[in-house]
């Protein structure tokens, strides 16, 4: 004899079909971040992408493929997706790490009130975001040792010049 199995209702096909689109999100994106954290990068980006593609509003995948491009140094690319997770929403914890990394590439571009104004995002969002708090404490030394570093070059000239 067969099993016979009762029909859902249409309230529960309703229920459904609104919560199944999350789980195999979360479930992915639970995929992805293990993927990123073995060093699979590559892995992590084409699930992410593909993602992505079939979600074009959901933060995370935006969030996972700017945290790569990031660390593949494109920069440009990566703060651009950065953006729009931050735009499309993303958890708290994720949403400083965004802030965290686009506060970086505004530092490596040494665009410091930027990157000041990113780390602070991220802390404000996750006090617990030592890196953030690190980098963030750092930049006023950064610019002191850059203005040092021109005032020695603007000094060097000189003195080539009076050998002339």
């Amino acid at each position: 004899k067969g099993i016979a199995f009762e029909q859902p209702t249409d309230e529960e096909k309703k229920t459904a079909a609104q919560v199944v689109p999350k789980t195999d999100s979360s479930d992915v994106i639970v995929q992805i971040k293990s993927l990123y954290k073995e060093g699979k990068y590559d892995n992590a980006y084409k699930m992410a992408d593909d993602l992505r593609q079939k979600r074009p509003e959901f933060g995370l995948a935006y969030f996972v493929l700017g945290t790569i491009e990031m660390r593949r140094e494109r920069y440009d690319e990566g703060k651009e997706m950065l953006k729009k997770a931050i735009q499309f929403g993303l958890p708290d914890e994720d949403k400083a790490w965004a802030f965290h990394n686009l506060g970086v590439s505004s530092l490596r571009k040494k665009d410091y009130e930027k990157a000041r104004e990113f780390l602070e995002k991220a802390v404000g969002l996750s006090p617990n975001m030592e890196e953030s708090q690190k980098t963030l404490d750092s930049i006023d030394d950064l610019q002191n040792k850059e203005k040092q570093g021109n005032r020695e070059d603007g000094s060097k000239k000189k003195k080539e010049k009076s050998k002339k």
